[in-house]
């Protein structure tokens, strides 16, 4: 009897195995970061009202918008406006990054609350 293996395990395996070492998986990370400033009357608060960042092994990159962000990663056809934030992290995923955590804190200030949040991605390291 002729023995079948799925394409999808011998590629799994071989990407697994690209990021292998002597001491075990090699992972690289990504953060999405957003900011955001209101004033205590809800309004934003000026020029630093929100500001949207991504770090990843190429580069750093910011925006004040969603689809400002997703313009300088040049990742435009594969954004879906009606998902928002949950097509960045589509996005992501389909490149091989996994979520790891995401929290968000804020600071209330004298006239101002700083909301920031942080998400944290990896993926294996193609050696």
């Amino acid at each position: 009897m002729k023995r079948v293996i799925p394409l999808a395990c011998i590629t799994t395996a071989l990407s697994f195995a690209e990021a292998q070492t002597a001491t075990g998986p090699v992972w690289e990370y990504t953060q999405y970061s957003a900011v955001e400033t209101i004033n205590n009357d809800g309004s934003s608060s000026g020029d630093l009202g929100v500001i949207l960042g991504i770090t990843t092994p190429e580069g750093s990159y910011s925006a004040s918008s969603l689809i400002n962000l997703i313009k300088k990663l040049k990742m435009q056809q594969e954004y879906k406006s009606e998902l928002g934030y949950i097509s960045l992290f589509n996005i992501l995923g389909k490149n091989g990054w996994e979520l790891v955590s995401c929290n968000k804190s804020s600071v209330q200030l004298k006239e101002e609350v700083i909301y920031t949040e942080n998400c944290f991605f990896k993926r294996l390291k193609k050696l």
